[in-house]
């Protein structure tokens, strides 16, 4: 493959009608080869926001990844990562919903800048268990990929 799998799990609380509050984990498994000695396993925890007034919403999360990568002496040298996201969002339909943000990453390597990137996401739901996402950013930092882009399928339980 060309880049790592991610595994990951989620739940959702919902303290209200308008706020709902995500709590997930992940792991991210290596499932390629390179010569920079980041073959370990890492591991993510995630809280997001979410209030939605009508079909608009606002949202924000928070991502901790600790990095298990082994470094390079003289090369390169890994750190743990922390992340930020803040967008606004908008039901076209009730099973279309389209969002714009602004994320911000650390750098998996020490002494390289922030990534920062401005996004477009998109999800439509298939039916209750079944649904598919889209999601494009435009990278803001030199340390950003130019374009990004990743396409889902997923099954709810």
């Amino acid at each position: 493959g060309m880049n790592d799998s991610l595994i990951g799990v989620a739940y959702n609380l919902k303290p209200n009608n308008s706020l709902t509050i995500r709590l997930g984990a992940s792991c991210i498994l290596p499932t390629y080869k390179t010569a920079l000695n980041n073959n370990n396993t890492d591991y993510a925890a995630s809280v997001n926001l979410n209030y939605t007034v009508d079909e608009a919403n606002v949202f924000f999360g928070y991502s901790h990844t600790i990095i298990n990568d082994d470094d390079i002496a003289g090369t390169v040298a890994y750190q743990n990562t922390n992340a930020y996201n803040i967008g606004l969002g908008y039901y076209l339909l009730s099973n279309f919903y389209m969002s714009g943000a602004y994320n911000k990453s650390d750098s998996i390597y020490s002494g390289v800048e922030d990534v920062e990137t401005a996004s477009v996401y998109g999800y439509y739901s298939i039916d209750k268990n079944w649904f598919t996402t889209l999601y494009y950013a435009y990278g803001l930092s030199s340390s950003a990929s130019d374009n990004a882009i990743s396409i889902k399928l997923g099954y709810y339980f």
